[in-house]
């Protein structure tokens, strides 16, 4: 059989047709590696989850004799008899063997604000519409928002006013409550001792 004068054989119409299966399922094959891979890589990627309870209890602070440090934006201020404005206190909970963060508080006297403000990084992987729950020894909860998460974590802004102050000053723990992505709870605890201390050194 002849066509535009190229000779076919009787077979070749079932050739042609049985290549363009291998062909389509080789395609296929393809398509699914890639997706199987790009899964791989997008999970490798995602950042770490929360930690589990567990592994919070284990996590310290940096300087566990005095949990609460100042810093300041400029080396030079916290020299400075005024700070306010000008430096904050913090205090940063960390795996003991890892070094990873796992929470961090601070509390800063903003010049364009009557009360402080309380700034929390948290661990990624949380849930953002539950937002956060600060509780003070057995005091009343607290609960205010997280305002957006970056690649080191998710940060959460609170006014502190004179009463709230206050309960830090008086307590010993601030218990930081948020909820992970599977609903459970983790509770990120905050020392108290030596706040009253440390906040006399920037206000």
């Amino acid at each position: 059989m002849t066509r535009s004068g190229v000779q076919f054989s009787p077979a070749a119409p079932a050739l042609i047709k049985v290549g363009f299966k291998i062909f389509r399922y080789g395609d296929f094959m393809k398509y699914i590696i890639t997706f199987f891979a790009f899964i791989i890589c997008f999970s490798l990627l995602m950042p770490r989850g929360l930690l589990a309870q567990d592994d919070v209890a284990s996590a310290i602070s940096e300087d566990v004799a005095e949990p609460w440090i100042v810093r300041c934006n400029n080396e030079g201020d916290i020299e400075l008899e005024e700070k306010r404005g000008k430096c904050e206190i913090f205090q940063r909970l960390s795996l003991k063997d890892t070094g990873q963060r796992v929470v961090e508080m601070a509390i800063g006297f903003p010049e364009d604000k009557e009360t402080a403000r309380g700034i929390f990084i948290l661990p990624l992987g949380i849930l953002l519409q539950p937002g956060v729950t600060m509780q003070i020894d057995d005091n009343a909860p607290l609960k205010f928002a997280v305002r957006y998460c970056v690649p080191n974590g998710c940060v959460a802004y609170v006014n502190l006013n004179d009463a709230i102050l206050d309960m830090l000053k008086k307590g010993n723990q601030a218990n930081v409550i948020v909820k992970q992505a599977s609903g459970e709870d983790i509770t990120l605890p905050i020392v108290l001792k030596g706040i009253t201390k440390a906040l006399g050194e920037i206000n």
